[in-house]
């Protein structure tokens, strides 16, 4: 998820999620930090930086959450955006909260995909060299289930 020149992944251990944050500029890094918590998306108040030195751009930290809590998070940040104080009608409020579930679960989803450790997984593979009969085609192929 990309906003504010911040990109959002993940890396996913069971229950547990490493929320990985991306960006060129590391003061809106840091912004985006405090917005995840502030929100309640994650419980660290600190980030852990994977590169945080000038020479190593993009900057690149991660927190620790897990879906459901990121996903109340995210809904929240969501409804201080969009969300209005009052409603009108009960119809308008109830139309409203569907949309930023939507929102929140297109949001969610879109972080998901981008899967850190798959993505830096497959950066290394091609560094590798190939044996007799094994392509990188065949191996991405298996990982998704095209071929057994």
């Amino acid at each position: 998820m990309n906003n504010d020149g911040v990109k959002l992944s993940c890396a996913k251990n069971g229950t547990v999620m490493k929320l990985v944050l991306t960006s060129l500029d590391k003061e809106a890094l840091e912004q985006r930090h405090w917005s995840l918590y502030n929100n309640n998306a994650t419980g660290s108040k600190e980030l852990e930086w994977i590169n945080d030195n000038d020479d190593s751009q993009p900057y690149s930290a991660f927190v620790w959450t897990n879906r459901k809590r990121l996903r109340a998070g995210l809904r929240n940040a969501l409804d201080l955006k969009h969300g209005a104080a009052e409603y009108d009608s009960p119809e308008d409020e109830e139309e409203m909260d569907k949309f930023l579930d939507q929102k929140t679960d297109e949001w969610i989803s879109n972080i998901e995909k981008e899967d850190y450790i798959r993505f830096t997984a497959k950066v290394e593979r091609y560094a590798m060299p190939e044996k007799k009969g094994c392509t990188i085609d065949r191996i991405l192929a298996q990982e998704h289930g095209y071929v057994s």
